[in-house]
Order: structure tokens, then C-alpha cells, then sequence
């Protein structure tokens, strides 16, 4: 078993002993726990694992709220709300113990420069971008990672896979079309042009 699957069985079993039917931790952790702990690290400014720890901490409170959340938007936002300030909290503190009273201020008015909304928006946005590349049929999915993850360029990714040149052109722009099928169906948007590929690299 797997870290993420003991700490969502023990999440779970949390919420059986809590006897909570209001807000069930689980209903929401598959969705949010991998963008929370990247917010928390990017917060942060480490691979730290007091990163999890705000996140784990976070669906833990879930249980303690009295008051059902009206959407899974309100649920989210309370998540990233919650984790964000723990974390801003987190590294005044450190400041503090590390330099004193002053460092303690000095890194509160860096916190304000961070700009926790963006930041949320932009992991939120990769999440959803990994989850929907996941989702693609192979050879695509294989060929898009290597492409966009890698940096390989269509006759590496031809060498390595053992694959026609032409075909690797095609499976790209196949990945491309379904990614935006799925993101307009998703979010009625057009595609982040993160995910364009140039003519030269077709």
C-alpha cells in the first residue's frame, strides 16, 4: 500500500470514528490532496514535509466543521484557504526562531508579496493538465509526455520509442486535439497555450 492509500484509510477512518455526516474528507481527497501538497511545497519554498503535513492536517479539520459546505467550490477554496495560511503562518514562524522578532516581521511582509490566488490558479491548472494527459489512449499519452515533459523533439521520441517519424508527428497532434476536446468540454475555454505545439515541432 501505497503513503497516499494509508493516509486516505487513515483519513477515512478518522471520519467512521467521527460519526461526521456532514463533511466527508474523502469525497474531496483524490481531487485535491496532489494540488494541495504542491501549493503547500510552493509556499513554501521546499520539498518539506511539514507540506503534507498542513494538507493532512487539513482534511482532518474537515471533520471538526459543523456547517455542510454548499459546493465543492466553497469546499476547495476552504482547503487552499486553510493550507495557504498554515503555511504563511509556518514560515513566520521559523523566521522567529531562526532570527528573532525582527526576521519574524521581516518575513510577514514577504508573505503579502505572495500572491496565494495565482498561485492556486496555476496549480490547479497543471493538475488538471496531468490528470487529462494521464487520460489519454497510448501510444498519445507516451508520445505527449515525452514531448512536453522531456523535451524531446519528434526524432528522439521516434528513436526511443522505435517508432516512424511521421507517426510521432501524428500521434502529437492527436494528443493535441483530444487535450482540447476534453478542455472545452471541461471548462468551455480554449485550450493554455502551454499545451500549442509550433508548426516546426509537428
Amino acid at each position: 500500500m501505497s503513503v497516499y492509500e494509508t493516509k486516505k484509510m487513515w483519513i477515512g477512518s478518522l471520519f467512521q470514528l467521527k460519526k461526521n455526516k456532514v463533511n466527508d474528507p474523502l469525497l474531496y481527497f483524490d481531487e485535491f490532496y496532489s494540488p494541495l501538497v504542491v501549493f503547500a511545497q510552493r509556499v513554501i519554498g521546499t520539498q518539506s514535509i511539514m507540506a503534507e503535513k498542513f494538507v493532512v492536517d487539513c482534511y482532518v479539520n474537515l471533520l471538526e466543521k459543523k456547517t455542510a459546505f454548499k459546493s465543492i467550490h466553497e469546499v476547495r477554496q476552504y482547503l487552499f484557504d486553510t493550507v495557504g495560511l498554515d503555511c504563511t503562518n509556518y514560515l513566520i514562524t521559523q523566521a522567529v526562531l531562526n532570527g528573532g522578532k525582527e526576521a519574524g516581521r521581516e518575513q510577514r511582509a514577504r508573505n503579502e508579496k505572495i500572491n496565494l490566488e495565482e498561485l492556486q490558479t496555476e496549480v490547479l491548472l497543471w493538475h488538471s493538465i496531468y490528470s487529462e494527459i494521464d487520460s489519454l489512449p497510448s501510444p498519445c499519452r507516451e508520445v505527449y509526455k515525452l514531448s512536453l515533459f522531456d523535451k524531446l523533439d519528434n526524432r528522439q521520441i521516434a528513436c526511443l520509442l522505435n517508432m516512424p517519424l511521421v507517426k510521432v508527428g501524428w500521434y502529437k497532434l492527436l494528443a493535441f486535439c483530444l487535450l482540447r476536446t476534453m478542455f472545452l468540454k471541461k471548462i468551455f475555454l480554449t485550450v493554455p497555450s502551454i499545451l500549442y505545439f509550433t508548426q516546426s515541432s509537428l
